[in-house]
């Protein structure tokens, strides 16, 4: 529900001719649903230098994807949480919900950024 009020509330910012909400917003947005309150300001921290808040960034070899760097080796896991590789790994939601599963299982030893 909260997923689909920002995406509500960035539309309508870019029909009366707001700027929208911003990656960094979107990103807190997921953030914030996914991880626990004390990893927020990690996983922000994480997610700008991963690829600068940027959803759709694919690393220079390819093999790392979306808003945390998903990398490729990670396909399997993301069909085992019900999603598509393409297009979902894109969408700043599903990225950092794969993101905070890794996280739960390695902590933040999988990102170099962290």
């Amino acid at each position: 529900m909260k997923r689909t009020m920002l995406a509500a509330v960035c539309s309508f910012g870019l029909v009366v001719g707001l700027s929208g909400c911003t990656n960094e917003e979107i990103a807190r947005d997921a953030i914030t649903q996914y991880f626990p309150k004390s990893e927020v300001e990690k996983a922000m921290d994480v997610a700008k230098c991963e690829s600068g808040y940027d959803p759709k960034a694919v690393s220079p070899d390819g093999a790392n994807h979306g808003l945390f760097q998903i990398n490729t080796v990670h396909k399997p896991l993301v069909r085992r949480m019900g999603y598509q590789w393409n297009p979902d790994i894109y969408d700043p939601y599903v990225n950092t919900h794969v993101a905070r599963r890794l996280w739960k299982e390695s902590g933040w030893q999988p990102w170099s950024c962290a």
